[in-house]
């Protein structure tokens, strides 16, 4: 399998690939590639090396490689940046070409949220190739830009890291599996001088061992190297909570799954009641609608319709009134998270006339969304301004993101109308400078808040390797909202690729309710590294609030789990499946501690089901205790690796058990 450091280590043969002005060039040998220089940086989990080429007197070629020796994963980007006082020649076919040896190929992974809702799949590449694509711009949507490659003996990780549109092609030939891997696929363009376009980052990260190894091989990997950090002191991503009043206004049926209800009169009750019964989350969320629209005016249902002001609305926040909400939330050791969407506008001639904004950085196609371009610098500065400005006079600590548009339209359209030779400009410069937009805000929030990372709204769709060195998933799927069955599917699958993830807490018939189902069933189904509160203090107050303190201790003590090795214990199901049974566990091997989840679904016939933990040691015994009952199973480590079974008595019933190693 690991023929592929030699290729990632020979410049000459890197796999890399590209058109230039109708010639095919792969790796960067030959004389049309001069060597500049080279740098190199260790850290203790990774060793990178920045190699710098001339080519054909007028692109500056960056290759950056990072190496992961512990777990020998290799990781890589490059870039083309035209130094000349001339249009360069077209670039095009852009592609990272990975060939592993491999017998018995099986791909395995799974689709993207919205319509696929991270459904698994396993595609035999001895019968048939495999490809997917990523077009609309929200790039875990519909496809999901992860792939485990298992063979015989062992197998291959392959990622592409770009929160745009991305493709990726499997084919199986002589003992040999080669993919190709492309972000902007569609990439056809010159450069104007002194213009750069980037690739995404690209990851093959090979292992030996069986599928499950390689589960929790990745997820080793990903939170070790892949994960933003929680605060400004560099600390470990660790789990939190949030509360959102968002449906304790008494006004929300009218504004949909949103903020905008809210008012500097309404909050204070619920906040209040919260804290009186002793529930402290770690963060407030104001979600979209805080804001008036373009036109100075007062928005409702279409909150997510008149965005781009970044102001508080007049009525709803007059004057330093969201301040007031910030300070009491500080004072009972809680920070507050603001909803945006920068990337699009409404309106934006009354954006000119009342916000400042500029006609030119509109990027706009008839029948789709505004893209707010960002590329240009004046554009950046506005927009980044008015969301710091606002963070700084409300006290906000968190910034959340959403995106609720299709932009790739939009960014096509843009190139098109420019020249035929430009198609992907605008796309790969809005997507740089929006992890320019995404380190900028973090920089702003680690000094002023003491939080290193971005929220991220499900509504966005850019859960993609790189992407996610920034942002955690709040909320991890805006399908998460109606049915445990389909949280259960979501954890059953999406857990094994990003470890760190959130959903709500109820179980609603539409996901607008103000209120749905809240019980230990749903509380144990939610139990994830990002935990949402959705309950009503104030328009509730004698509600058996028990349920939710009880639910806020349990789960802070299955925390220390959330980031340890993931089981998946039973076959995957849909989210319309509510017949069978749903297990997976979480095991900290060190520490030789674990819990484990069962869940019977509603309409589960049968009381037991059988379950074995793939951890286990033949020649230890393991402790399982039941959380509700206090009942002990003790296990031999040759009963728990081959099968034992649970009982669980009632339909929709969890089970939540402990796992001690003897």
């Amino acid at each position: 399998m690991n023929t592929f450091d030699k290729k990632f280590n020979d410049l000459a043969e890197f796999p890399i690939s590209f058109n230039y002005d109708g010639k095919n060039f792969h790796g960067f040998g030959g004389e049309s590639f001069r060597f500049l220089d080279e740098t190199e940086g260790a850290e203790e989990s990774k060793k990178t090396t920045v190699t710098r080429f001339l080519f054909k007197d007028i692109l500056v070629v960056e290759l950056v490689r990072v190496f992961y020796p512990k777990y020998d994963f290799y990781e890589w980007s490059v870039s083309f940046e035209n130094k000349g006082s001339e249009n360069s020649g077209v670039i095009s076919n852009l592609s990272s070409e990975i060939a592993l040896c491999c017998e018995e190929p099986i791909l395995k992974g799974i689709l993207g949220d919205n319509k696929n809702l991270y459904k698994p799949y396993e595609k035999d590449l001895a019968s048939e190739p495999a490809r997917f694509f990523g077009g609309t711009g929200r790039p875990t949507h519909v496809n999901f830009p992860y792939f485990n490659l298992t063979c015989r003996d062992g197998g291959a990780f392959i990622a592409i890291g770009w929160a745009g549109t991305w493709s990726a092609n499997f084919q199986y030939a002589d003992g040999a599996v080669n993919c190709s891997v492309r972000s902007t696929p569609r990439l056809k363009t010159y450069l104007k001088p002194g213009e750069r376009i980037v690739s995404a980052i690209f990851l093959c990260g090979l292992y030996k061992g069986d599928y499950t190894y390689s589960v929790n091989h990745w997820r080793r990997w990903f939170i070790e190297n892949n994960m933003p950090v929680f605060d400004k002191g560099g600390a470990p991503m660790r789990p939190f909570s949030t509360v959102c009043f968002a449906n304790d206004t008494g006004r929300n049926e009218n504004y949909g799954d949103s903020s905008a209800s809210e008012r500097h009169f309404t909050w204070k009750p619920s906040f209040e009641k919260m804290v009186e019964v002793g529930c402290k989350p770690d963060f407030r969320l104001i979600k979209g609608g805080w804001y008036d629209g373009s036109y100075r005016n007062e928005i409702t249902r279409d909150w997510q319709h008149w965005v781009g002001t970044w102001e508080p609305a007049r009525g709803k926040w007059p004057n330093d009134t969201m301040k007031e909400t910030t300070d009491f939330a500080r004072a009972n050791d809680m920070k507050t998270a603001l909803w945006f969407m920068p990337d699009t506008y409404y309106a934006p001639q009354k954006l000119v006339e009342n916000f400042g904004y500029q006609m030119e950085w509109a990027v706009e196609f008839s029948g789709f969304p505004g893209v707010n371009d960002i590329s240009q610098e004046g554009a950046y500065e506005w927009t980044k301004n008015k969301i710091l400005k606002t963070m700084t006079d409300a006290g906000i600590e968190m910034y959340c993101e959403d995106l609720l548009r299709t932009p790739v339209f939009t960014w096509y359209h843009n190139d098109l109308m420019e020249d035929l030779n430009r198609i992907g400009i605008k796309e790969i410069s809005v997507i740089s400078a929006h992890y320019r937009l995404w380190d900028d805000i973090i920089e702003y929030t680690a000094e002023k808040g003491n939080v290193g990372f971005i929220s991220m709204f499900s509504g966005a769709g850019r859960n993609d390797l790189q992407s996610l060195r920034r942002v955690v998933p709040m909320f991890r799927s805006d399908n998460d909202y109606t049915s445990i069955a389909q949280r259960l599917s979501i954890t059953s699958s999406l857990t094994e690729w990003l470890p760190f993830s959130g959903s709500g807490i109820q179980e609603k018939e539409n996901r607008t309710d103000a209120k749905g189902m809240l019980d230990t069933y749903t509380w144990r189904a939610s139990y994830l590294p990002i935990i949402n509160i959705d309950t009503q203090f104030a328009q509730d107050p004698d509600q058996d609030f028990s349920i939710l303190i009880n639910g806020m201790a349990e789960w802070k003590r299955v925390n220390p789990y959330l980031l340890k090795d993931f089981y998946s214990l039973t076959p995957w199901h849909s989210g319309e499946d509510k017949s069978g049974f749903t297990s997976y566990c979480y095991y900290d091997e060190d520490e030789g501690r674990g819990v484990l989840f069962v869940f019977r679904g509603e309409e589960c016939e049968g009381d037991a089901v059988g379950l074995r933990l793939p951890f286990a040691d033949q020649n230890a015994s393991y402790a399982l205790t039941d959380e509700d009952s206090g009942d002990l199973l003790t296990l031999t480590g040759n009963t728990a690796a081959d099968g034992f079974g649970i009982s669980v008595e009632s339909k929709r019933q969890a089970k939540l058990i402990w796992i001690e190693k003897k």
